[in-house]
């Protein structure tokens, strides 16, 4: 299992990925069709530093991360906890079986044997469950004749010995997939930031070119462009409205739907009505 020890980089663009990528395609995207204003002011600023932006921002829109592996974390974790729900089922069967096998001055003694300690914590804690699998595996190989004339079925050695196997397999392909997920994060974030060090310096120059051209501006500034894809307020809110009662919402967005999930018609009015 992979282990990471150093602090995780934080991002410097303030904002989601997506967003950020769509940022800096526009900003790119006007580069482009300013780009000989940029390269009067300095040879640099050519037409491959605008195309650069496009493709970077393509090339890490397309690594993967934390959140476009959530479903594949999802079910893998699933997997996981079934075979666990089948190990503590599995106890339950070999508790019985100790108790058809052996005298009753024996059940404790067996049952410990068995790796009775673990099982009440095998469901919240994975080291339990590994270790009471582990001990059942050996407490069945060692006392399988006396357990076979208890009625142990001829395939519980087997399926027990499976669910070990797969408890490991399946919590280790969870948790690998976890911090391969939060690396492939962080090597996303250290890509958006340099990218952003970039724009931000085409931005700078930029707004020194369109410093008299306000429009102009603001189809680089960073700030600018993150507000025009994000408007302010336009998010999705709940409000509860008791019976006979008003509600008055701020800020609240023209023509935006309004689903009411309660039993009561709601009457919605304009301004202060």
């Amino acid at each position: 299992m992979v282990n990471t020890t150093t602090a995780r980089p934080k991002s410097i663009f303030r904002t989601s990925f997506g967003t950020f990528l769509a940022i800096v395609r526009i900003g790119g995207a006007n580069y482009l069709d300013n780009q000989p204003a940029f390269e009067l002011k300095n040879i640099f600023w050519t037409v491959a530093v605008g195309e650069a932006f496009t493709v970077d921002a393509n090339t890490i829109g397309l690594m993967p991360d934390e959140y476009t592996r959530a479903s594949q974390i999802a079910v893998l974790k699933e997997t996981y906890d079934t075979n666990i729900v089948a190990s503590i089922g599995a106890f339950a069967d070999l508790s019985s079986l100790i108790e058809q096998s052996f005298p009753e001055a024996q059940w404790k003694t067996k049952a410990v044997e068995a790796g009775s300690k673990y099982w009440g914590k095998a469901a919240t804690n994975a080291a339990k469950c590994t270790s009471a699998l582990s001990a059942g595996v050996l407490f069945i190989t060692n006392n399988h004749a006396a357990l076979l004339l208890g009625g142990m079925i001829l395939t519980f050695q087997a399926d027990f010995t499976a669910l070990s196997t797969g408890n490991e397999t399946s919590r280790t392909n969870y948790k690998n997939a976890e911090i391969e997920a939060g690396l492939q994060t962080d090597a996303k974030v250290i890509a958006c930031n340099e990218l952003y060090v970039r724009y931000m310096v085409m931005a700078k120059v930029a707004k020194n070119i369109f410093r008299n051209d306000k429009a102009m501006k603001n189809g680089f500034v960073y700030g600018t462009i993150k507000k025009t894809l994000n408007p302010q307020h336009q998010v999705l809110e709940t409000v509860k409205i008791k019976k006979a009662s008003s509600k008055t919402i701020h800020n609240a967005v023209i023509d935006a739907v309004i689903t009411n999930t309660g039993t009561i018609p709601v009457l919605v009015c304009p301004g202060k009505i």
